[in-house]
């Protein structure tokens, strides 16, 4: 196998493996001087997973990061387990998420049994930690990225990073594991600062921005006081090692991303056509083509509660359609939808349910081009994203809640009506419902 590094005119020979859903890419000596040696950049590369999964939470939940700790409801926020498990869903490890108790702490009967299968994105390379510890550990307490308030839940958003995302600390390797269930960190005293790092080439950390670097080991006190704290208002500087040139090959493992199609791109396998004989929808190269038809709707045959739908939408013509959730085969019904009429002086992309605004959308007018539609949906609370900006907001009613499929409607048409939707790159993540405190109001 051979790659085209950036500029570089010339091929690399490339190493290369799959592992059930993974791509392993092994890059000979040399191939980047200079280079950091092999372990070092490979818990880099961890790191920054990590860092993108807590952009991935921040995006669910109302945009605050995790709370250091999984909390007991009604009990005072007592910790249970750690943040590290909070973000099993968001690296691809749902499966292993849904078998912890979430209201039991990390050494119950139950959850202890769990240790053993701390996944590899939390093993550190080149450190020797008893098995089912991690040296991945954040910095917690008062005026840090990890503050809480007194019942356990997180009170910082992206915008309470006043230093600068770029120059406050997400997460660091401490010399020191621990359990990575464990709800154990370091807890921020500005007079005692904890030991970091696992090699003496330098200490791997990860900042807010999502960065990663490796510093001097061990970093000056006061660079390190700034850097922990998110609004002190301190001259940041980030004493960042000079890179080394490799000992030897460097592996990095390539985690496929965690959406998953809806639309395949080639056929409606997935969907059922309600009303085929309208002809409302069709597969045209690799797009899914909806045009206005009566009671032409176009349903999912998986079902859905807490998810994050993205897809590529590109809408002609005039007329109304929608994509509707958790609402069964009939839009009327007390599910929640996304209104894409294109109709001049009509908001686009509201909420809608039982055939009612919900929450009006603050975009007034429908893109032109190809835009990014995204839905989020969590523990009833629903959000419309167009191209990265939220338009939408909407608490559904507790009674409400269900499990549904997504459907794709197309309206009756009105005289003189000639809308033709188009979709592309539909794909859905499943969340888990929030646990405990991590809740988001």
């Amino acid at each position: 196998m051979y790659l085209q590094a950036g500029r570089n005119p010339g091929l690399l020979p490339v190493g290369y493996r799959f592992d059930a859903d993974r791509l392993w890419l092994t890059f000979p000596v040399g191939a980047f001087p200079p280079l950091v040696p092999s372990d070092r950049v490979s818990s880099l590369y961890k790191m920054k997973q990590l860092a993108i999964a807590v952009f991935n939470y921040a995006e669910v939940y109302d945009r605050n990061l995790p709370p250091p700790a999984l909390t007991a409801k009604g009990k005072s926020g007592t910790p249970l387990l750690s943040w590290r498990v909070a973000l099993l869903p968001f690296i691809e490890q749902e499966d292993l998420y849904k078998q912890f108790r979430l209201d039991e702490p990390w050494d119950s009967e139950h959850n202890k049994k769990l240790i053993a299968k701390m996944p590899n994105m939390f093993t550190t390379p080149g450190a020797n930690a008893p098995a089912g510890q991690t040296h991945y550990l954040a910095f917690t307490g008062p005026g840090t990225a990890f503050e809480t308030d007194k019942d356990g839940r997180s009170i910082v958003k992206f915008r309470d990073i006043t230093d600068g995302t770029s120059n406050t600390l997400l997460f660091v390797e401490a010399a020191e594991p621990v359990v990575w269930t464990k709800p154990d960190d370091l807890p921020f005293d500005p007079k005692k600062l904890p030991k970091l790092g696992v090699s003496p080439d330098g200490v791997n950390v990860a900042f807010v921005d999502g960065s990663v670097r490796t510093l001097v080991s061990p970093p000056n006190d006061s660079d390190l006081r700034a850097m922990v704290t998110r609004n002190g208002g301190e001259v940041v500087t980030i004493p960042s090692v000079k890179p080394a040139k490799p000992s030897g090959g460097t592996t990095l493992e390539c985690v496929r991303a965690d959406f998953r199609p809806l639309f395949n791109g080639n056929d409606l396998t997935g969907w059922t056509d309600l009303a085929p004989e309208a002809s409302a929808w069709k597969v045209e190269g690799t797009e899914l083509v909806g045009r206005n038809r009566k009671e032409a709707n176009l349903i999912a045959n998986k079902e859905y509660t807490h998810f994050h739908m993205r897809a590529e939408v590109k809408m002609t013509g005039t007329g109304a359609a929608g994509m509707y959730f958790v609402g069964g085969s009939d839009a009327r019904a007390p599910g929640v939808g996304v209104d894409l009429t294109n109709r001049k002086g009509v908001p686009f992309g509201s909420l809608v349910s039982a055939g009612k605004v919900v929450a009006e959308s603050s975009e007034r007018t429908t893109p032109k081009d190809w835009f990014r539609l995204e839905v989020i949906s969590i523990n009833r609370r629903w959000r419309v994203l167009i191209d990265g900006r939220q338009v939408a907001e909407y608490r559904q009613p507790e009674a409400h809640e269900r499990t549904g499929p997504m459907l794709h409607q197309s309206s009756s048409p009105a005289a003189g009506d000639d809308l033709v939707v188009r979709y592309r790159q539909i794909e859905i993540r499943e969340l888990p419902p929030p646990a405990g405190t991590t809740e988001q109001k």
